[in-house]
C-alpha cells in the first residue's frame, strides 16, 4: 500500500500485488472444492476482494486516469466472479448466496456511473464498467437470477432490463457532459452489450424475430435516431434542460464524439449478420452513416479523421 502513494502507476507494482493476491486467493481457497463450503469461501474471499476495491479507489482517486488500479480491480471482482458460488456447485446451500454477488457486481456498475459524473476523462474507469456490467449479466444467466424474479420474465429479459437502465443514466451523462469524449464511449460501451444480448452472444436463447425487431426499434429510436436528431439538426434530447449556452467549442465536441459513436454502433450493428436484418428501416441507417461520414470528413481539427481519408479515397474512385 505505501509503495503506491509514490507510484501509482509503476507496472511492476502492480504485477507484483497481483502475484502476491493470486498466492493469497490459492492459500484461501483449497483446489478440492470438496473440503470448503459456500458460506466458508465467501468469509475468505469477499474481504480480500473488498480491500483490494478500495485501495484501487483510493488510488484512482488521488491519481487520476490510473488504468493499472482499474485493471488491479477487474482482477479483484474476476475471482470473486470465478470462485463465487452457483447453482452449478453442488453444495450450494443458500442462494442467496448467488443473488449477492449480483448484487455486489451491480453496485460496481452503479459506482461507475457517479465516478464518470465526477471524472469525466477516465477511459479505464468507462472499459471497466463495462467488464463489470459483463460479469454482472454472465452470473444472472449462469445462476438464472433472471428467470426467477416473475417480474423479470426469462433471463434475457432480465438483462435487457438492467442494461436499458444503465443505457437511460448514460443518456444523462450525455446530457451534461456532451462535449466529453468518455461519456459517450461509455455510452457506447453499454450499447455494444445490449446488441451482444439481443444476438443472443451471452450463450442465451435468442430472441424470437418479432421480440427481437420490436427492442431493437426501440433501442434505435432512442439511442440513434433521437441522438442524430439532436447532433445534426439542433434539437434537444429528452429532458435535456439548462440555461447556460454552451461555447462553440464545446458544440463542436459534442457533435464530433456524437457522430463518432453514432458510426461505432452501426458498425456493430452492420457486423451482427443476425440483427441487421430485424431492422425494418436500413435506408434510414445508411443515411445516417453516410451524413455522419460526410460531417466529420469535414471537420480539420480531428487530428486522426479516418473519414476523411474515406472519402478522399471515394472521390478518387
Amino acid at each position: 500500500d505505501l509503495l503506491f502513494t509514490q507510484h501509482s502507476k509503476a507496472p511492476n507494482a502492480w504485477a507484483h500485488r497481483k502475484w502476491i493476491c493470486s498466492r493469497i486467493v490459492c492459500e484461501k481457497i483449497s483446489r478440492d472444492t470438496g473440503t470448503n463450503t459456500a458460506e466458508k469461501e465467501l468469509q475468505l474471499l469477499q474481504p480480500w476482494a473488498e480491500g483490494e476495491i478500495d485501495l484501487c479507489t483510493r488510488v484512482a482517486e488521488h491519481f487520476p486516469k490510473n488504468y493499472f488500479s482499474w485493471a488491479h480491480r477487474y482482477y479483484a471482482i474476476s475471482v470473486l466472479f470465478s470462485h463465487w458460488p452457483n447453482a452449478g456447485k453442488s453444495y450450494l446451500s443458500d442462494a442467496s448466496l448467488v443473488e449477492s454477488l449480483g448484487a455486489f457486481l451491480a453496485g460496481e456498475v452503479m459506482f461507475i456511473e457517479q465516478w464518470l459524473s465526477r471524472h469525466v476523462s477516465d477511459h479505464s474507469a468507462a472499459h471497466y464498467g463495462a467488464e463489470a456490467l459483463r460479469l454482472h449479466l454472465k452470473h444472472g444467466f449462469r445462476s438464472g437470477a433472471g428467470a426467477h424474479r416473475e417480474e423479470s420474465g426469462t433471463a434475457t429479459e432480465w438483462a435487457l432490463a438492467v442494461v436499458k437502465g444503465v443505457l437511460t443514466t448514460s443518456k444523462q451523462l450525455i446530457q451534461r457532459y456532451s462535449s466529453h469524449e468518455v461519456i459517450w464511449i461509455w455510452r457506447r460501451h453499454v450499447g455494444q452489450v445490449f446488441l451482444d444480448i439481443v444476438g443472443g452472444e451471452f450463450d442465451t436463447e435468442t430472441l424470437m424475430a418479432g421480440k427481437a425487431v420490436e427492442v431493437l426499434g426501440i433501442f434505435l429510436e432512442a439511442h440513434v435516431y433521437e441522438v442524430y436528431d439532436y447532433l445534426m439538426n439542433g434539437r434537444k434530447l429528452s429532458n435535456y434542460n439548462t440555461n447556460i449556452r454552451p461555447e462553440e467549442e464545446e458544440v463542436r465536441l459534442s457533435r464530433i464524439h456524437g457522430l463518432t459513436y453514432l458510426l461505432w454502433i452501426l458498425d456493430q450493428l452492420q457486423r451482427r449478420n443476425t440483427l441487421i436484418d430485424f431492422v425494418p428501416d436500413k435506408e434510414r441507417l445508411n443515411t445516417i452513416r453516410n451524413a455522419c461520414k460526410d460531417t466529420l470528413a469535414k471537420d480539420v481539427k480531428v487530428c486522426y479523421n479516418t473519414w476523411r481519408f474515406e472519402k478522399v479515397s471515394e472521390d478518387q474512385l
